[in-house]
């Protein structure tokens, strides 16, 4: 216990080996586990930030990265320092109130391809979990040759017991065919694990939209109102494409 800057009371507790889950009240949908970090109980709200690892419980989701459960039940920003068993801690968050569970610059491997990038978790009402995803990096391959590189992609996912699906508007993407140039228009990344036809209202962007994905599992990237010229053949094909 001790007090800040304004003479209020705050007591500083240590979390150790914890877990916390997200999903229904039935079922969950994902696990933090072996968590270890801080809680500070203030006077007008809790503060709490503890690391751990991230377990999925839908197929063809999986990470070994760490991530971070994040709370702030105040209307303040929480910057606090103090010292543990004599060593200094420091816990920062942003004015809340909020809870979620957030991991930047890891991967997530989701059906046998990984994304790279920032990831944040929301529990909803419904007991869906939203995913929130920027600066996604994600490289196609075949025979080990890079085919399509996608560099800053951005957009939300939503899992469910069933598993996950979502899409995330492209910025910067790269495809590489012997032979083939692309003229390219719109460009998604899209997924769903679901063994099931999915329909789903994403903001990509530019306004909320209706986004329909075939039944999974997949990760796939959709490249719209693409001019694909065949060099040597002086031909050209208009559509669009997944890869």
């Amino acid at each position: 216990r001790y007090k800040d800057a304004n003479d209020a009371d705050i007591v500083r507790l240590s979390l150790s080996n914890g877990r916390a889950a997200f999903g229904t009240a039935t079922e969950e949908i994902l696990i933090l586990e072996n968590a270890d970090g801080d809680i500070l109980l203030l006077t007008d709200g809790v503060g709490l930030a503890v690391t751990g690892k991230l377990r999925f419980e839908v197929p063809h989701v999986s990470t070994s990265a760490d991530f971070t459960l994040e709370v702030n039940t105040t209307g303040t920003a929480i910057n606090e320092s103090f010292t543990t068993f004599g060593q200094p801690r420091s816990l920062t968050l942003p004015a809340g109130p909020f809870l979620y569970i957030a991991g930047e610059n890891i991967s997530i491997n989701i059906a046998d391809q990984t994304l790279s990038g920032n990831f944040t978790f929301e529990q909803r009402n419904d007991g869906s979990v939203r995913v929130t995803a920027s600066q996604v990096d994600i490289t196609l391959t075949a025979d080990g040759a890079d085919i399509v590189v996608v560099d800053n992609a951005a957009g939300d996912f939503e899992i469910t017991t069933d598993g996950i699906a979502g899409a995330l508007a492209i910025t910067s993407i790269a495809v590489t065919i012997p032979n083939v140039t692309f003229t390219v228009g719109e460009t998604y990344l899209q997924l769903n694990t679901r063994p099931v036809a999915v329909s789903r209202e994403i903001d990509l962007g530019s306004g909320t939209e209706t986004v329909n994905f075939p039944a999974g599992p997949f990760v796939r990237v959709a490249v719209l109102d693409v001019t694909l010229s065949l060099t040597g053949l002086d031909a050209s094909i208009f559509g669009s494409f997944f890869f």
